[in-house]
């Protein structure tokens, strides 16, 4: 959960893209607020991501107006204030934090040390803020990163838990309906492993090159395979495990989802362009064509697989989280803003996508508002209604009535 999920917006909706751009000013005007300017580079687009997932929750934020950093401080950029988007901001620090001890651990030098040095002393002031499990939580993550833990399975594990973590400690200040947050823990907690795996996918070359742990290279080793096989195993992992997500995604609001899934597109072209060397040899073409070697991690998916090049079941379409093809990550079923070349639209590949005219967004806002308000007020019925179902089966007296023998 350290930044990879970040959306693309070519030929995305204007609803999902500035839904997001609300949520990621929102928490870059929180960091500049609590903490400094510079440490608007510390925002986290999951969290940013986690945030938009509740977004009928927040009725009662304010709307403000910023300075944008991104333009020397002379646009200003309408933002939301709230008290999950201030946590927000604390859990972007602490996520830093754990990525600069990352980066210390694995070559470390002396501004490494310094920026480590200063991130710890913000994170502990910021971990008495959360809840003793969340505390846990953080300080075992902590633990593994720091000592370069090769359990791959403990690390998927703590990814699961620390995305898990994040979306418990922001429901908590949006008070949250306790299903809404079971289901987003769940999706987010799949999507900390798929994050792992990924990362592994993506940093292949970089870490024989730096003789740095890689676990398609620890199981290469052990199982005395191709190092090919071994990266098609993984990939089979991360394809099975992003096809879980699919049916949670589709209860959560669109707008989010829409955004979610991007970010999913977004992270199969990052592995699609980082394809290692091993993945063009003649060997590696053979290996995966025998669509068994694949198919040994897909335990969820069913047994007949489509071609490598035959894209896509019905499901696949719009989503793409449903597609089962193992190697289809150049945009399936998506044209990404970073491959689609020609049919590109203008300012795509900065997030801005489509211009629209300032009365436009501000009527879009007064909307979005106005949603999360009808929202809001529906939930607190249906909240309360369950309150009164509950008590009145609690008034309601059992029947005493017995016969003689029973008495006797």
């Amino acid at each position: 959960m350290l930044g990879h999920l970040k959306p693309t917006f070519c030929k995305s909706s204007v609803e999902s893209k500035e839904n997001y751009w609300e949520f990621y000013c929102s928490v870059c005007a929180s960091l500049r607020k609590q903490y400094g300017t510079s440490y608007s580079l510390l925002l986290n687009n999951e969290l940013t991501l986690i945030l938009s997932a509740f977004q009928e929750e927040y009725a009662q934020a304010q709307t403000i107006q910023t300075p944008c950093p991104a333009s020397a401080f002379v646009l200003k950029r309408f933002a939301l204030s709230h008290q999950a988007i201030d946590m927000a901001g604390h859990l972007s620090v602490l996520l830093a934090w754990i990525k600069a001890l990352d980066w210390y651990s694995d070559k470390p030098n002396v501004f490494k040390k310094i920026l480590l040095q200063r991130l710890r002393r913000r994170a502990n002031k910021i971990l008495p803020l959360l809840q003793p499990d969340s505390q846990a939580i953080v300080g075992e993550y902590a633990r593994i990163t720091e000592n370069n833990e090769q359990d791959f399975r403990l690390i998927r594990q703590q990814s699961n838990a620390l995305a898990r973590m994040l979306v418990q400690e922001i429901a908590l200040k949006v008070d949250a309906m306790p299903e809404t947050t079971d289901l987003l823990a769940e999706l987010f907690g799949k999507a900390g492993e798929l994050i792992a795996i990924a990362d592994h996918l993506i940093d292949l070359e970089k870490d024989q090159q730096h003789n740095q742990y890689n676990p398609i290279v620890l199981q290469s080793e052990k199982k005395q395979i191709p190092l090919a096989q071994a990266y098609l195993q993984l990939k089979g992992e991360y394809y099975a495990l992003r096809h879980s997500l699919f049916p949670l995604l589709i209860q959560t609001n669109p707008t989010f989802a829409e955004a979610f899934r991007r970010s999913i597109h977004r992270l199969d072209a990052q592995i699609d362009k980082n394809l290692p060397a091993c993945m063009r040899s003649e060997e590696a073409q053979q290996l995966v064509g025998k669509m068994q070697i694949v198919q040994t991690s897909f335990a969820n998916l069913p047994a007949s697989m489509p071609p490598p090049n035959g894209c896509c079941d019905e499901e696949c379409i719009g989503a793409c989280l449903g597609c089962s093809c193992q190697l289809c990550a150049s945009g399936c079923c998506d044209d990404l803003c970073d491959i689609c070349g020609s049919d590109c639209c203008e300012g795509c590949c900065s997030g801005s996508g489509n211009s629209t005219t300032s009365a436009e967004r501000k009527a879009r806002r007064e909307e979005r508002k106005a949603e999360r308000e009808a929202k809001r007020k529906a939930k607190e019925e249906q909240r309360a209604q369950k309150n009164k179902d509950k008590n009145k089966k609690k008034d309601k007296p059992k029947d005493k009535d017995k016969d003689d023998d029973d008495v006797y």
